[in-house]
Formats: C-alpha cells, structure tokens, sequence
C-alpha cells in the first residue's frame, strides 16, 4: 500500500545538514518546510556528484522527489546533482 498521495517528481533544492560514519542528513526546504531530516547514504551522494564525503556537509545539492510524498522514504530521492555547477 502506498503512502504517497497522487503526485508529481519535481526537481528540488536540498541541503546536507549532517554527516555521520555512513549517511548523510539531508532537508528538502520545499518538502515539510525543511524540517524533516531525510537519511541518503553518503556514497550514494559522493558517486553522483563527485563531492569528496568530507565536503559533503552543508553540500547545496538538488535531487528529483516526488511532491506529494507523505513519509521521508516516499521522497524517492533520484538523479542527484550540485546546486551549482563548479567553474
């Protein structure tokens, strides 16, 4: 049964807050207002966009979600990149 409401992916901004030994904790400002830590293993994070893990914090990324997602596992969080692309 899901628990994601009929929605929409949308590429969305989102911020790494925390960092441990194996995932990083990021919010989606657009996704609960930002205050809803969402879990990612950080070699997911550090393979798509290259960032070294230890640079991975405070990392301004954006990732497509699903919208209407009512439970952080239901973001689905997909195709991760840098907010910004380097020079």
């Amino acid at each position: 049964m899901s628990t994601t409401a009929p929605s929409r992916r949308s590429r969305q901004a989102a911020r790494v807050v925390r960092l441990d030994s194996r995932y990083a904790y990021l919010v989606f400002p657009s996704w609960c207002a930002g205050q809803v830590l969402v879990r990612i293993p950080a070699a997911v994070l550090t393979r798509a966009t290259s960032v070294a893990r230890p640079d991975l914090l405070h990392a301004e990324l954006t990732a497509q979600i699903t919208l209407g997602a009512l439970l952080e596992e239901d973001l689905d969080p997909l195709a991760w990149q840098l907010a910004t692309e380097p020079d």
